[in-house]
């Protein structure tokens, strides 16, 4: 069975299943109760129960009773206090990207910077991703960065402008590197060494890649701003079951074994 959903702006959500209660309580806290601004961004819990949040005035830090900010007055290792994520990697080490000047590490009672003097950029980050080995992979605006045994390196430098405006990250089953970009689809090796680059050649002149995965019957297929495509022998071709998304960018893939799932925009 495959699904699309198709419309001019598509979210998606997940939610968990509650136990039937008689009542659900509802609580806001403001500035009154010590958070910094009243306009939060992202939200993430770790594995303690502390409960991050990332806001334009600091990073803040609660614990169901009381909140404990993060900001360049108090933390000095912060160039300024406008945070724009908070991710974990693996339930202990905390990212929190800033809106320029590069990304925060929180990590072992440690709190670390990372902008254009420490390796890194102080582009803004879009993307966070935990591929194998623990390697943390961060895709800027000024293009794709790794993050291994302490240190950042760039893990390619594109051909084009294009190229190092990443769109979607794949890590594929032999621990090489899918790259979709503005300006093609790249294949990269573990350390970061080009095995091919691949246009769409004969089927449009638009390079613009926007999703990749490899789907379950082992195929490698694209979301682009024309439809869904399949990579076979080195070539792009759009096989029948996906023929419904012809003239429709996808932006996002989820497929298992009975269901393949798409958002996307006409």
């Amino acid at each position: 069975m495959i699904l699309f959903c198709l419309g001019t702006n598509i979210y998606a959500f997940q939610f968990s299943f509650l136990p039937p209660q008689d009542t659900l309580t509802a609580k806001q806290w403001t500035l009154e109760d010590g958070l910094p601004v009243n306009t939060v961004g992202q939200i993430a819990q770790d594995s303690v129960g502390f409960i991050w949040i990332s806001t334009y005035d600091g990073l803040v830090k609660f614990d169901g009773l009381n909140f404990e900010v993060f900001n360049y007055s108090n933390t000095s290792e912060m160039p300024h206090n406008r945070t724009t994520d908070v991710y974990f990697q693996n339930n202990d080490s905390l990212w929190v990207p800033l809106e320029y000047g590069g990304v925060m590490l929180f990590s072992n009672d440690q709190i670390q910077h990372f902008g254009s003097q420490e390796g890194f950029t102080d582009s803004d980050l879009t993307q966070i991703h935990t591929f194998s080995g623990n390697r943390m992979f961060l895709v800027t605006n000024a293009g794709l960065y790794v993050f291994e045994e302490g240190s950042f390196r760039k893990f390619y430098e594109g051909r084009t402008p294009g190229q190092n405006q990443v769109h979607s990250l794949y890590e594929d089953r032999d621990k090489t590197i899918w790259v979709a970009t503005n300006n093609g689809l790249l294949h990269f090796s573990k350390t970061g060494q080009l095995i091919k680059e691949y246009k769409m050649k004969a089927i449009s002149d638009d390079n613009r890649f926007l999703e990749v995965k490899r789907n379950t019957s082992g195929n490698i297929i694209v979301g682009t701003y024309h439809g869904l495509y399949e990579l076979h022998e080195g070539q792009f071709h759009i096989p029948q079951k996906y023929e419904a998304t012809d003239g429709y960018a996808i932006y996002t893939i989820y497929e298992d074994a009975d269901i393949t799932l798409l958002t996307s925009s006409s």
